[in-house]
């Protein structure tokens, strides 16, 4: 088969929906590889610009780049306390492994870290008289050394900027692993200790290392172990002690109002020795024994998200938990839990005020667009929205229509600020705040409707798609006849236009419209003034929303003048607009 680089990034989120099936292909023996970028090129001298000028959309910073183009920094450059990884307990127990009870996880370590987004592993491990193996109760789920280099070795090598942690408990009673059995064992896999971390290689740091400088460093695997007899620096490699650089709650609980300290609550600090750095947290979320039963609902958004919250005032270290260890991380919400942890994100609820069940979350750090029905967000479920640690300059736009379409229901979220922990009651309402703007699109109603969800991160100064739209009654009321938003304007006769009904609008509200635009609205469709006809001139930038209540009024205020030029009137009798934006 060949390989192919869809034309849109996750779908183009400023895009109209018609670019999503557009893909540029190579024969599965070309050396080239490609990656899209709706982002601008990063200075990456291996892209070429994508340009569609009559677009009406924001082509002006699209590219295609090599694979080679590391195209998202940001997502790079925080120091590793800050992220919260979905992490696997009891990694290597997997099915085929170990026996039923003692299942923890469907698919083996490569599985979970390729297609799972993996990126913390528990294992347990012990001497079993010839080799350390990995185990779990009184299973052996293969040789330590073995699986390391078929299955996490295997993934480091096809994923470069991949960083692992692994948390390792050892087993065995009297009969326990000494230093120079794991010694020997790490030996056998020189590509896992070359590049394993090293805090000493790290003096002059105050915090810990960024993820680009972990894998600038080759330093991509960190690892901890529970025996302080083996946690020590080797010839070739370093294990830290577990309980000197994390905090962690009991395992074997799930209730969300319980959250004891296992180690480390109320010590913000590593214990390393000239080092500063934040403690991290590790947080157990599994039952006694794996249930694969249980499982979709301790991972769930309702099963976790509330214990998180619960559990990061309880640890008292200042941070939520950077390890999120569950059982069958191939179910439930994790992935979508721990983007919203490390980037903000917005959690959608079922009923208005954040209230009832939550339908599903989704980051706030990377564009993306989610249709009702993926990634957990069930289609006519969602009446309201949370916002938990959106940055300043994000988008949210939420559609009645499964294609997007603006001549159904939308409403329209921009923060101008970053937002903590804040609450919209209904998408139902317009609201202006000092921290965010949230603009209704009325047609027949949204709320418990919503089958489109549509982030645009890091939206720019001018970064803004204006648009017009119609409606059938005065004051932005009644159904919506039409949308325009070209970026160049046009002349539209709405009689010969299927978008627009004609002799329907008698209002208009207009979104981020700036300024030095101009919109006329006639009664006759060739637009003629002999007729009525109404020219309304924008003065300043609309952050927000703004409402012409009725074509048949001439005033002027801080953003508009309206000019109306009667006949016999105009409100409900539209046939034909012409409109221009000023420059945004």
């Amino acid at each position: 088969y060949p390989l192919c680089a869809l034309a849109v990034s996750d779908e183009r989120p400023s895009d109209s929906f018609t670019w999503n099936d557009n893909y540029l292909c190579v024969p599965q023996s070309s050396s080239l590889r490609f990656k899209w970028s709706f982002r601008g090129s990063y200075q990456c001298d291996k892209c070429i610009q994508w340009l569609e000028s009559s677009d009406p959309h924001t082509w002006s910073d699209n590219y295609l780049c090599d694979d080679s183009c590391d195209l998202y920094d940001s997502e790079l450059d925080r120091p590793y306390n800050e992220y919260t990884w979905v992490t696997a307990h009891n990694a290597h127990a997997d099915l085929g492994k170990v026996a039923a009870p003692n299942l923890n996880q469907r698919t083996d370590m490569y599985d979970q870290m390729k297609n799972h987004n993996v990126r913390g592993l528990m294992i347990d491990i012990r001497w079993d008289g010839k080799h350390v193996e990995l185990t779990h109760a009184y299973d052996n789920a293969g040789i330590f050394w073995e699986r390391m280099q078929k299955e996490v070795v295997r993934f480091l090598n096809e994923n470069p900027l991949a960083v692992l942690w692994f948390d390792i408990e050892v087993t065995g009673g009297k009969d326990k692993l000494s230093r120079d059995q794991f010694e020997r064992a790490m030996d056998r896999i020189p590509d896992f200790t070359n590049k394993m971390f090293n805090p000493t290689f790290w003096p002059d740091h105050n915090e810990w290392p960024t993820l680009r400088e972990l894998i600038t460093a080759g330093q991509r695997i960190i690892v901890v172990i529970d025996q302080g007899t083996i946690a020590q620096e080797y010839e070739k490699f370093t294990v830290l002690k577990r309980s000197h650089v994390t905090a962690e709650n009991m395992w074997a609980v799930t209730d969300k109002n319980s959250c004891d300290e296992r180690h480390g609550y109320n010590s913000e600090k590593i214990n390393i020795s000239g080092k500063k750095w934040s403690r991290l947290f590790t947080m157990n979320h599994f039952g006694t024994l794996g249930n694969a039963v249980q499982a979709p609902n301790d991972n769930n958004w309702d099963g976790l998200f509330e214990r998180i919250l619960f559990c990061t005032k309880k640890a008292g270290i200042g941070s939520y938990p950077n390890f999120l260890a569950v059982d069958f991380v191939t179910v439930g919400d994790v992935q979508e839990i721990a983007e919203v942890l490390t980037d903000g994100g917005f959690i959608f609820y079922e009923g208005n005020g954040a209230t009832q069940n939550i339908v599903c979350g989704i980051g706030a750090g990377t564009s993306r667009i989610v249709k009702g029905g993926e990634k957990g967000c069930e289609n006519d479920e969602a009446r309201s929205v949370r916002m938990f640690n959106v940055p300043a300059n994000t988008r949210l736009q939420v559609f009645d229509s499964p294609d997007g379409s603006l001549s159904d229901d939308f409403n329209i979220l921009r923060t101008t600020r970053k937002i903590e922990d804040e609450s919209i009651h209904s998408f139902e309402q317009d609201l202006n705040t000092n921290s965010f703007s949230s603009i209704f699109l009325r047609n027949n109603g949204l709320d418990g409707k919503v089958s489109l969800f549509k982030v645009t991160a890091n939206v720019g100064q001018g970064d803004t798609t204006p648009l017009i739209v119609f409606y059938e009654g005065n004051g932005a009321r009644q159904n919506i006849v039409c949308t325009l938003s070209h970026s160049r304007g046009e002349s539209l006769n709405f009689k010969n236009s299927g978008d627009c009904d004609n002799d329907e609008a008698r209002s208009v509200k207009l979104i981020e419209v700036p300024a030095d635009s101009e919109i006329k609205v006639y009664d006759n469709p060739d637009g003629s003034t002999r007729d009525d006809y109404t020219v309304i001139k924008v003065l300043s930038d609309i952050p927000g929303g703004y409402i012409v209540h009725s074509f048949e009024r001439s005033y002027s205020d801080s953003y508009v003048t309206v000019q109306f030029h009667r006949h016999n009137g105009l409100d409900g009798k539209v046939s034909r607009a012409i409109y221009s934006f000023g420059a945004h």
